[in-house]
């Protein structure tokens, strides 16, 4: 099998770039060409087709007809093409691979695998995309659900989980640096779906209460407008000296900081046009043996067994606090989640994960 993958960016630390990474790694181990199709150079691989993929200009169609063409050619050296949701690049696959016998495979991850309230022309786009696709893998069933929430019903999606490197993210004993005290941790770009905002209300409802407590925050910045509202909202609630957003952190920093927070927070918010679809961070933190808190109604629920190996609230301040109470004070029962989500974190492993993504491609 030769397969091309069309993501938006091959960046390690952006969700979709990792995820994409991940699966050529592990494809490759299993003799599966891999190709890409991205808008982002890497500057680091020669299988890589870089071409604009978004904010195209109705009044200058070169530039668009350009890029189909482009992803036509392209293609001829891939028996399939998996594309990374449907808005806008669905469209964009679909077309380019109209009347060819390759095969188009439309991979649903998160919010722009939904209709959108803004533009029913974008929607017929979006519907042409999915209708084209030979077939549809969907991340979770939440995802699911929420499509079929958004206008359209899947009748023969797949659902495809991501995966965890366990052969990289597991407890360690070197210590973070520059890291001092007990913390909680939150890890994801910083974007108002990952609910960063949230959490930081929540931690201020029991900062009294935990006086050695701190909180980390490790995400870049996609919004530089959200990220500086939470800079603002950190200092209006006077957490400055218990509060770090930090970026730039590489991945063996990040085991570090996984495996000595108390527990993993992340608690995501579920809009109409915007949703988190899985989260492979629950997984991360997993594998380093930490439990998590999440949010229901959100993909968080796939990633973790409420009650079991973490904690599933509604996405509200108090009710978020309420989870970070229970957890801190009892450690027994902090330690139990812990000890069965980094044993379920094991099924999420990129290896089988990755048999169970070429089988669905083979049916």
């Amino acid at each position: 099998m030769r397969l091309c993958i069309v993501v938006d960016n091959l960046n390690q630390k952006a969700g979709w770039g990792r995820l994409a990474l991940k699966l050529e790694e592990n494809l490759l181990k299993r003799g599966i060409r891999v190709g890409f199709v991205t808008q982002s150079d890497p500057g680091i691989k020669n299988n890589v087709l870089v071409v604009p993929l978004r904010n195209f200009s109705w009044k200058s169609p070169f530039e668009f007809f350009a890029t189909i063409l482009r992803i036509r050619k392209f293609a001829n050296d891939y028996d399939m093409v998996l594309c990374f949701d449907a808005n806008p690049y669905g469209f964009i696959v679909a077309v380019a691979l109209f009347g060819k016998k390759t095969r188009f495979v439309l991979y649903a991850i998160g919010s722009y695998s939904l209709f959108t309230t803004s533009s029913k022309l974008r929607n017929l786009l979006i519907y042409f995309a999915y209708a084209r696709a030979n077939k549809v893998l969907v991340v979770s069933d939440f995802v699911k659900k929420q499509i079929e929430k958004s206008g359209l019903y899947l009748k023969r999606a797949v659902v495809q989980p991501v995966g965890v490197d366990q052969n990289f993210f597991y407890p360690t004993e070197n210590h973070p640096t520059n890291i001092n005290g007990n913390y909680i941790i939150s890890v994801g770009a910083l974007k108002y779906r990952k609910g960063f905002h949230l959490s930081l209300d929540a931690f201020s409802l029991v900062a009294s209460e935990f006086p050695h407590l701190n909180y980390l925050i490790v995400g870049h910045s996609e919004n530089d407008s959200y990220a500086q509202a939470l800079n603002m909202q950190i200092k209006k609630l006077h957490l400055e000296d218990r509060v770090k957003i930090v970026s730039n952190i590489s991945d063996d920093e990040l085991r570090s900081l996984y495996t000595f927070a108390e527990f993993f927070l992340l608690t995501p918010i579920t809009e109409q046009n915007a949703i988190e679809g899985f989260g492979m961070v629950y997984l991360e933190a997993a594998s380093c043996g930490i439990t998590a808190i999440g949010t229901l109604e959100t993909g968080a629920q796939e990633a973790i067994i409420n009650g079991k190996t973490g904690l599933l609230t509604d996405p509200n301040k108090e009710s978020v606090a309420s989870a970070i109470r229970l957890l801190m004070n009892d450690t027994n029962y902090r330690m139990i989640l812990s000890q069965k989500a980094k044993e379920r974190s094991a099924i999420f492993e990129w290896g089988s994960v990755t048999d169970q993504l070429i089988k669905s491609l083979a049916s």
